[in-house]
């Protein structure tokens, strides 16, 4: 074997370990960015707990979600607050209960941001306070939802425009065998409230009016219930700062 062969072979065996060197490196690499990303965090593991206060329970279930159940009447509301669908991921969602005070705190934990919701059981209402927490060093916008739906058809009181010099509009349904919709885009609506005795109120005061979208719908073909749909959008939260987004409150 002459001198050139011996120099060529000695090139292609450091070419051949240099490559697997580099696939080494690159493989740890992803290994190591797979293993800091947090997954998404699975539903389950949420530490769901009741509340109850005589004949009212209220059931936390993970996401900023409630559902309310009144033996008395058999009435019940669904409450629940998202930020916007698949733009974030939750990677830590966990409640702390104290049952005998009717108390309930849940903290969802996103990337950038928190979201806290306070949970106040009383023998006569149920309240849901939501703020958001920004945990990074820059302003953030953060777009968001709200559904709250009553299984029973009542009159809707929509409170729109300035939250210091309101203009209430009160929408009373058709009494069977119906659906109606209200669009609600642009409307700037802060409150709304259930009538005909059942006493929901929900105000997003902090965010006067800040509404992406929504709708209001009466339901009397395949269910008897009222629900408002809300699309939140344009909030900014300064850095390391809360904002209180606003409260729900139903009695019974």
């Amino acid at each position: 074997m002459n001198r050139n062969t011996k120099a060529i072979i000695a090139v292609l065996i450091s070419i051949i370990i240099i490559t697997a060197g580099i696939l080494i490196i690159r493989e740890s690499m992803i290994q190591n960015s797979k293993s800091s990303q947090l997954p998404p965090f699975p539903p389950y593991d949420f530490n769901a707990g009741t509340m109850r206060s005589g004949n009212t329970s209220a059931n936390i279930t993970g996401s900023a979600t409630a559902v309310l159940y009144s033996q008395n009447n058999g009435q019940g509301m669904f409450l629940h607050f998202y930020p916007s669908p698949g733009r974030f991921v939750t990677v830590c969602d966990k409640a702390f209960y104290n049952e005998s005070a009717g108390i309930a705190n849940e903290c969802v934990n996103f990337s950038s941001f928190v979201v806290n919701v306070h949970y106040i059981l009383n023998p006569g209402n149920f309240t849901e306070i939501i703020s958001i927490f920004n945990r990074l060093p820059q302003e953030q916008q953060v777009s968001m939802g709200f559904n709250a739906e009553f299984n029973k058809i009542a009159n809707i009181t929509l409170s729109q425009g300035n939250p210091n010099n309101p203009v209430n509009t009160t929408i009373t349904p058709e009494p069977h065998n119906f659906t109606e919709n209200y669009n609600l885009h642009n409307s700037c609506l802060f409150a709304a409230a259930w009538g005909s005795g059942v006493n929901i109120t929900l105000n997003w005061y902090s965010m006067e009016g800040i509404l992406a979208g929504g709708e209001l719908t009466f339901n009397g073909f395949h269910a008897s219930y009222t629900s408002l749909g809300l699309a939140f959008s344009g909030i900014s939260i300064l850095p390391d700062s809360n904002l209180t987004l606003g409260e729900m409150t139903a009695s019974y």
